[in-house]
């Protein structure tokens, strides 16, 4: 499990490369609740396969966790990128456990804030936009804390791949935990 902390969608372009690796296996790539919906022609223009990708939206908060536990646990995703809303410290850790039972990796966005709630995640990076990308900072990795910072290059920032232009793409509605 690895938590992306920042603006909801900033982190995202930090996993497409991979994603699209992983698109090109026999696994599924889960993406639920996403705050806005995914463009796939950009999507697809960065390599990933779209008929890989299976897409949960439109639910309440506890729908959206049931069903990113149940991906993560199944064994037939490669990874499931969460948009939670608040997370108690123990939907946290059945997160993590389903995870590593299904030898799956998910990844969670969440905003800065969540910084200081304890997390099982193997992994905290703090994302923010930075002149030539996004600067990531390690807050913590499983045995020791953080602290490196680098500055990750990203063509046309992402931005395109969760487009916000009302009524052509519209925003998925807050939810509440």
């Amino acid at each position: 499990l690895t938590e992306i902390l920042g603006e909801a969608h900033r982190g995202l372009p930090l996993w497409l490369p991979l994603l699209a690796r992983l698109s090109q296996g026999p696994r599924w790539l889960v993406w639920v609740a996403p705050p806005y919906l995914p463009y796939a022609p950009a999507l697809a223009a960065r390599g990933i396969r779209l008929e890989r990708l299976l897409l949960v939206r439109d639910v309440a908060s506890a729908q959206a966790l049931w069903a990113a536990e149940q991906a993560l646990r199944s064994g037939v995703c490669a990874t499931v990128l969460i948009w939670p809303g608040q997370l108690t410290g123990a939907q946290l850790r059945r997160l993590q456990l389903a995870a590593e039972q299904g030898d799956c990796s998910g990844v969670l966005f969440r905003p800065l804030r969540e910084a200081r709630q304890a997390s099982p995640a193997t992994v905290r990076l703090r994302v923010r936009p930075a002149p030539l990308g996004l600067e990531a900072e390690l807050l913590r990795r499983r045995g020791a804390w953080g602290g490196a910072r680098c500055i990750v290059p990203v063509n046309g920032g992402g931005e395109d791949v969760m487009n916000e232009m009302p009524a052509v793409y519209a925003p998925v509605p807050a939810m509440d935990v």
